[in-house]
């Protein structure tokens, strides 16, 4: 058994090891990691679980995919009692240091910033690809707002100064909002406090102000959405 624990660590560390495969957090949000990576520097320590757990989420999916069976494999072989990985030093930073380039790298983020991010994510793994508690406040508040008769996109929300680039805030931005109105579809469908004539207003009002996202979410399903709002 400890034989094949090691063929396996040995072929993940040199399939994750090639210099041509690209880091699994995609470098066009790298302002976001490296404000991410300041924040853990400082202790901000919430703030910084909050941040990661959005720009995971940014991530396409088999790349999000990926980074959580990796992150897992990278968890359970860091710790003390598994077979020891490297002959001089502890297992979680021998872990840390064969996989780290793999899930972020870019030139201008220091290795030891970088290595820092990898560990946290490691010590955070449970938490780190659920919905930060931000996002559901932001999608609570836009129900609110909808039920109220005020506009649903003027909402409060924990602001991080991550010094994000125009072009990523544009794109981040743009899936960030996505994913909000799926939530807020989903939340609208599941919730038990919402009347069926609630949620046909509800329903109704999201299909006319995002109706590209409402259409791609409900797909086959639309026709018979379609009869419910009439």
């Amino acid at each position: 058994l400890q034989q094949c624990k090691k063929l396996l660590y040995q072929v993940l560390v040199k399939h994750y090891g090639q210099i041509q495969k690209p880091p699994l957090l995609n470098n066009c949000f790298f302002d976001i990691y490296s404000g991410i990576s300041e924040l853990l520097v400082n202790g901000k320590m919430e703030r910084a679980l909050e941040a990661l757990q959005l720009s995971v989420k940014l991530q396409d999916s088999r790349s999000r995919e990926e980074l959580r069976r990796l992150l897992r494999f990278m968890v359970t072989a860091a710790k003390p009692q598994e077979m020891k990985v490297h002959k001089e030093i502890e297992n979680r930073i021998a872990v840390k240091r064969a996989f780290s380039s793999a899930i972020i790298y870019n030139r201008r983020l220091p290795k030891g910033k970088a290595g820092l991010m990898v560990l946290f994510m490691m010590d955070n793994y449970s938490d780190l690809f659920k919905i930060p508690l931000s996002l559901h406040k932001t999608v609570s508040e836009r129900i609110r707002n909808i039920v109220n008769g005020t506009n649903p996109d003027v909402v409060t929300g924990i602001t991080y100064n991550l010094r994000v680039g125009a072009v990523a805030y544009s794109e981040s931005s743009q899936k960030t909002t996505k994913e909000e109105i799926i939530s807020l579809i989903q939340m609208v469908q599941e919730s038990p406090k919402f009347s069926a004539k609630d949620k046909k207003q509800l329903l109704g009002q999201i299909s006319k102000t995002h109706t590209e996202i409402f259409v791609k979410y409900f797909g086959n399903k639309l026709s018979n959405v379609n009869m419910l709002l009439l």
